[in-house]
């Protein structure tokens, strides 16, 4: 319990206190602060990073890098099928949006976004919106692929003839 106040009420009290508080940032802490080397360290202490944590910071990937180097996988892998519906524009160096549909991952529409999003910062589809090509009666949006892409995809095949 606090004991009942029995003091003229000061009507200044506070701004006494916001005043002497400002004269102590002002002065003291600003030498303090003026006293910091900012330029040179993260905290303005010397802070090591360690080798785990250098590590750590290279090995980070997003679940959206995973899903992507996926989706390169799986058309590599399905290029080599002859039969392969897409075949004609792979080779053709288009690359057809519809294929991440059909390659799956729970693709909702965001996500297929995403996946578009991170090949184009790759740059290996053009960041043009997709066109619509038409090979051999099969008519798909597509992008542009990078000649990196293309052979990315393409050199399995290469290796097995």
């Amino acid at each position: 319990q606090f004991k009942k106040f029995e003091q003229q009420i000061d009507n200044t009290f506070q701004q006494d206190v916001i005043d002497r508080l400002g004269y102590y940032i002002r002065t003291e802490l600003g030498r303090v602060y003026e006293s910091l080397d900012l330029n040179r360290y993260r905290y303005s202490i010397p802070v090591p990073i360690t080798k785990e944590e250098r590590d750590l910071f290279n090995s980070n990937t997003t679940e959206i890098d995973l899903d992507t180097d996926s989706v390169i996988q799986q058309l590599s892998k399905r290029y080599l099928d002859t039969s392969f519906g897409y075949r004609d524009f792979i080779e053709a160096k288009y690359f057809p949006v519809q294929f991440i549909a059909d390659w799956g991952g729970g693709s909702t529409k965001s996500h297929k976004n995403s996946l578009i999003k991170n090949l184009k910062k790759r740059r290996l589809i053009d960041a043009e919106d997709p066109k619509k090509i038409q090979l051999r009666g099969n008519r798909q949006y597509c992008y542009k692929m990078s000649n990196e892409f293309y052979k990315m995809i393409t050199s399995e095949f290469e290796e097995c003839q």
